[in-house]
């Protein structure tokens, strides 16, 4: 019988991994902390990922596999899992990355001996679309550290999460229409009602990237949904009105009009340049990092000094 206040319930979102779904499984079945429940969430794969989940179902009873009906995101997906979760702690889980074997007794043996804590993620390494390291991040522990990268970017590897379960009824959950820049949102409004996150500085997540991840997919779209995070969350803008520039990203992502940057931030509000300019400059550099790719880099480059030429004149 399981042991409810010590249990982990893993939540893993899954679409169209078939290629990586066996090594994210089993990293976790293999975990050598084994009070967990394993729920699975297949988003309507049109690939063979349904039939390779529910080959797993068969041999561990350990996973409860929920299917939608229709393609939901995996926000919802995760809110869909959380639902039916039974316990204490909450580990997020991706279908393209894997899990150090002692990934969750580490975390527990941390969140046993720190009540106060809400969050706490790990390092990663880095990996590519083969399963080769090409990098090596740890994530900071303090305080400070956290609050500073949360000024321009998420202060943990989001698959290596782990959160008690009563921290979302504090915090509450990933906003989909904030989506891809959800996991960002998520964390600064942790932030901002006192929950503390932390990171274990220690590898044990291999986190994958590839063609596919979201961040790469949707690039643009993240670059406009993270400002709108930021004047939401940054105390270097006004909270009692609007500026120029939220209303120009606002009205772009209402009406999904064709634009380009040049269009969308040229306005005369100085102290928003400047912050607009790092953290443009911080999402091209973290492309360039994951990208090996020497023709999409300088292009990158190119488009990001074209813009700021047009925005700082």
């Amino acid at each position: 019988m399981l042991n409810k206040k010590d249990l982990i319930s893993v939540i893993m979102p899954v679409y169209n991994r078939e290629n990586y779904l066996d090594d994210s499984i089993q990293s976790i079945l293999k975990q050598s902390y084994s009070n967990f429940e394993f729920i699975i969430i297949d988003d309507c794969s049109t690939d063979g990922s349904k039939n390779k989940i529910k080959s797993y179902v068969k041999k561990d009873k350990r996973i409860i596999f929920l299917e939608n009906k229709k393609n939901i995101c995996a926000a919802k997906s995760f809110k869909k899992g959380f639902n039916i979760a039974k316990g204490a702690f909450i580990a997020r889980m991706d279908s393209d990355d894997i899990s150090h074997k002692d990934r969750f007794k580490k975390q527990m043996r941390l969140f046993l001996s720190w009540p106060q804590l809400s969050v706490l993620g790990t390092g990663a390494n880095i990996i590519n679309s083969t399963g080769e390291i090409i990098q090596k991040k740890l994530m900071p522990f303090d305080y400070y550290s956290v609050l500073k990268i949360l000024k321009f970017s998420v202060p943990v590897f989001n698959p290596s999460v782990m959160v008690r379960a009563s921290a979302f009824k504090i915090g509450g959950f990933l906003d989909h229409s904030m989506e891809p820049a959800d996991d960002l949102e998520l964390w600064l409004r942790f932030f901002s009602k006192k929950l503390i996150i932390s990171n274990l500085q220690e590898y044990l997540i291999n986190y994958r990237i590839h063609n596919n991840n979201l961040s790469s997919l949707r690039f643009s779209e993240q670059i406009r949904k993270s400002i709108l995070v930021f004047n939401k969350y940054n105390h270097c803008f006004q909270k009692e009105r609007k500026t120029e520039i939220e209303r120009k990203i606002i009205n772009f992502i209402n009406t999904n009009k064709k634009t380009n940057l040049i269009k969308i931030f040229n306005c005369s509000v100085k102290y928003n340049k400047s912050f607009i300019n790092k953290l443009l400059l911080s999402f091209i550099l973290k492309i360039i990092q994951k990208n090996s790719s020497l023709i999409n880099s300088l292009n990158l480059i190119i488009r990001y000094l074209y813009w700021r030429v047009f925005f700082f004149k």
